[in-house]
């Protein structure tokens, strides 16, 4: 079972590198700037759709607590969390065939840490800096 495999190999590694910090600020930058693009649902949860014609990516992000300050979307409630950023692969009739689970950030650029970043832990840095460029450049559905 290669998933199992991969899941242990992940689990001896005890922290995020340091060289996911930027990164990831990064990736968070991006999508709380995309995500303001979306629609608010009567939980309080922002969702913006975006998709990268290049690869037939598509990309969910979600703020999951937001409200309204003089008209302005705002996130609200703790931002050391609830910012998820999902994506899901398209075969070429327009069906999913491959979908990532949904990836939990902080919503505040300021509490990307290593300690933030534990279940990325693993990652190369790379993925995450194609990720910001892909996040950057999709466009919304």
């Amino acid at each position: 079972m290669p998933h199992n495999l991969e899941r242990e190999e992940r689990a001896r590694i005890p922290e995020a590198s340091v060289e996911l910090v930027e990164p990831f600020k990064k990736v968070v930058n991006i999508a709380m700037q995309r995500v303001r693009e979306g629609t608010i649902d009567s939980l309080n949860r922002q969702t913006v759709t975006l998709s990268e014609g290049e690869n037939s990516r598509v990309y969910k992000i979600t703020d999951c607590s937001v409200g309204e300050l003089g008209g302005v979307v705002i996130s609200t409630g703790c931002k050391a969390n609830g910012l998820l950023i999902g994506a899901y692969q398209l075969d070429k009739a327009e069906n999913s065939f491959d979908k990532l689970l949904p990836t939990q950030l902080p919503r505040d650029p300021g509490q990307v840490n290593k300690e933030t970043l534990y279940w990325q832990r693993g990652i190369k840095p790379k993925n995450v800096e194609m990720l910001a460029v892909a996040l950057s450049s999709a466009r919304k559905l």
